[in-house]
């Protein structure tokens, strides 16, 4: 949806109208601007095409804006969707601290080390102590 956005706001409006605001529009209304009452009769040069792209980027927020309000009614269901998928990561990474521990403590006890030590980390991710 944002590169719809993107695509119609830049290349469907802002492209199109910088070439019209800067080169076919007339400078009659712009006469107070002093540039433009004495130089030009039509088209208003840098300033139309900075006109046309904000014109374009103006429409790019509007449609992504609304593409945005018209999923309201999904972010209830996204933000349940999010929690059980956080409660699951949650319970799998602490089964695998759970694991890692009991390994350690097993390791430990079959070598005879003291429980938290340095070697009994080392022995719980498969390494051999470092007393051998």
């Amino acid at each position: 949806a944002i590169l719809a956005a993107f695509v119609l706001g830049s290349y469907c409006v802002g492209l199109p109208l910088s070439y019209v605001f800067a080169f076919h529009v007339p400078t009659a209304p712009f006469a107070w601007w002093p540039e433009f009452a004495a130089t030009r009769t039509h088209g208003l040069g840098i300033l139309g095409i900075w006109l046309g792209g904000t014109c374009g980027y103006l429409t790019t927020t509007m449609v992504a804006a609304w593409k945005a309000m018209g999923t309201t009614n999904v972010w209830p269901q996204l933000v349940a969707q999010s929690r059980r998928t956080a409660e699951l990561k949650k319970t799998a990474s602490l089964s695998f601290v759970d694991h890692t521990l009991s390994m350690a403590d097993s390791s430990v006890h079959q070598s005879g080390s003291k429980p938290g030590g340095e070697d009994s980390v080392l022995l719980a991710f498969g390494t051999e102590s470092m007393e051998d």
